[in-house]
């Protein structure tokens, strides 16, 4: 009878993954903000040549790009430590788990190895078939 394998830090999996997806969302909305801005300039470079006093607004708007990138840049890099977290979480999970594992199979041979040896003790060892039905009622 194997019992289900529980992670008792599965909560907190849960909550690195979500944290993950957030900065995820994050990131995407920054990229897009980022193209936004990128689009803005090119079409004030567009119309700089019939109108030179948009030099000033294409100064802006290269600023707000510098800032938005800082701001992907940033947010990427919480992103990757949100994923790496989450990782080492998982992995953690997962060696427990075949630790679990393990202790199941190991658990399982104990008791087929008792099984085994109140087998002998009884003298079954001549009757198999008294043994098989030791085996099944236990």
């Amino acid at each position: 009878m194997a019992r289900a394998f529980r992670f008792s830090l599965q909560p907190l999996l849960d909550r690195k993954a979500e944290i993950e997806n957030e900065y995820r969302r994050q990131v995407a909305a920054a990229r897009g903000a980022l193209d936004e801005a990128r689009a803005a300039l090119e079409r004030l470079m567009a119309a700089v040549a019939a109108q030179p006093y948009l030099d000033a607004a294409i100064a802006a708007q290269l600023l707000r790009i510098a800032e938005l990138q800082g701001g992907l840049e940033r947010t990427r890099r919480d992103l990757v430590a949100a994923a790496r977290e989450r990782k080492v979480i998982a992995k953690l999970r997962e060696r427990r788990r075949r630790a679990f594992e393990a202790e199941e199979a190991r658990r399982e041979e104990l008791e087929l190895d008792e099984t085994n040896a109140r087998c002998r003790e009884n003298g079954a060892r001549d009757r198999p078939q008294r043994c098989r039905t030791q085996r099944t009622s236990a």
